[in-house]
């Protein structure tokens, strides 16, 4: 009688255990679904604002770049078919047309002459300042008497293409 008392407190305990992780998996899919409808309200807003200025008609790309603001940048299509790199931000809103800015095949050619052994990992526009760049997140990888990976963006600029500055992070192991 006694094992058949622990064998009934084992068995409510291991339910007791899966309700838990249960409650904590759908815990975690509500904040997961919180966070994709911010990013979707958040370009949905910026969509709309881009509409007030110009006729947009298909948005391809949209990413978020923070630096001494956040930008939302979309690469948008207007009803004439031209192709627009559009940055919106608090107090305002400025497109670039793509035939006026430099190629991104441009940018990776520049950065693989740069970093030869180098892997480009993210190539997208922002704005540094007042200068409207293409920023390039490179990774280094270990090579003769250095043993870490290295990590750096590099910035051209977004019309011309010139190169504008390094960042480079830490290196890791």
């Amino acid at each position: 009688m006694r094992t058949k008392k622990w064998q009934f407190r084992i068995v409510v305990a291991l339910m007791g255990v899966l309700v838990a992780a249960a409650g904590v998996v759908l815990y975690g899919v509500h904040v997961w679904k919180q966070g994709d409808n911010t990013v979707r309200m958040r370009t949905s807003e910026a969509y709309k604002r881009v509409q007030q200025h110009m006729d947009v008609s298909h948005v391809q790309f949209v990413t978020r770049f923070v630096s001494d603001t956040a930008y939302d940048v979309l690469t948008a299509t207007d009803a004439q078919g031209e192709t627009w790199t559009i940055w919106v931000w608090d107090e305002g809103i400025e497109a670039i047309s793509a035939t006026k800015a430099a190629d991104a095949k441009t940018i990776q050619s520049q950065v693989a002459t740069l970093h030869p052994t180098g892997q480009l990992i993210r190539l997208v526009p922002g704005k540094i300042g007042a200068q409207y760049v293409w920023e390039a997140f490179v990774r280094i990888a270990p090579k003769g008497d250095r043993t870490m990976t290295a990590y750096v963006y590099e910035y051209f600029g977004y019309v011309d293409g010139v190169h504008v500055t390094t960042y480079r992070l830490a290196e890791r192991p």
